[in-house]
């Protein structure tokens, strides 16, 4: 007789098996769920194959070697950035993965790497993928380590929805500077869980972002030099600021728009 409660999975010919029933209908067995890790990932919203490229804006931003995967599982690697574009194809409606082992993605405001599609794209899972390779979980931001971590990675590109994206809970100087500058689609942001802000480290974060008309943080000290000017530059006319930190915003772009409303809870 087999011990079910030893089973760990099942499979018949090249199929998992799920569940085993009886005759009545009594679920005898059923397969732990496997939690694949949550890898950063670029998702197609146009309905057809998107190109993704990845590209440094001069030879002075960091060379990185980008790995990519459809199922977390198997990785390939798109090649080392430089001054011309690696480029692989999203599947239609599809996600494409990505992973890196990198101190950070620009070496100043003007010297950074670009993350962009053809079509337009969704961005999600843990950021720090892009940094720590397969330790993401593990990783953070450190002020003096990772400056300039991610400034201008989606700059003037097509992203949507950024709301599923996994942001560190540390930050470094300038780690988010100009992150979605120009990204006149993006519609909903990244929760900012960082209690402290370093110096620049959100400035001109969502600037130009017309559509952006919410942003949630947990934020309890911004008193860092420039950490949120400009970040909130022409975004909606209106909009709900979740200030769940209790830092003191200034009114305006480089604090809470006018014209939008400050909650203290979601």
């Amino acid at each position: 007789m087999i011990d079910l409660s030893q089973v760990i999975d099942i499979m018949l010919g090249n199929t998992p098996v799920e569940q085993i029933t009886d005759s009545q209908g009594n679920t005898l067995w059923t397969a732990t769920p496997v939690v694949l890790p949550n890898y950063f990932y670029v998702e197609d919203v146009s309905g057809s194959d998107n190109t993704l490229s990845i590209v440094k804006t001069d030879s002075s931003a960091p060379t990185i070697e980008v790995f990519k995967s459809t199922d977390t599982v198997s990785w390939t690697s798109m090649g080392n950035t430089d001054t011309t574009a690696i480029t692989a194809t999203i599947p239609a409606n599809g996600k494409l993965y990505l992973k890196a082992t990198a101190t950070n993605w620009a070496s100043s405001i003007d010297f950074y790497t670009n993350i962009s599609t053809t079509g337009n794209f969704n961005i999600g899972g843990n950021i720090m993928s892009l940094l720590y390779g397969d330790n993401f979980e593990s990783g953070n931001l450190i002020d003096g380590t990772n400056n300039y971590a991610f400034t201008g990675l989606f700059t003037t590109t097509n992203v949507v929805n950024a709301n599923n994206l996994i942001l560190p809970t540390g930050t470094a100087r300038s780690c988010y500077n100009f992150m979605f500058r120009y990204c006149y689609l993006l519609e909903t942001t990244p929760i900012l869980p960082a209690t402290i802000l370093a110096r620049f480290s959100c400035r001109a974060m969502f600037y130009d972002c017309s559509r952006v008309n919410s942003v949630i943080t947990y934020a309890s000290n911004i008193s860092a030099v420039d950490c949120t000017a400009g970040w909130l530059y022409n975004v909606a006319a209106t909009g709900d600021f979740y200030n769940l930190g209790g830092a003191t915003y200034p009114s305006g772009v480089s604090g809470i728009p006018e014209g939008w409303t400050e909650h203290t809870s979601l």
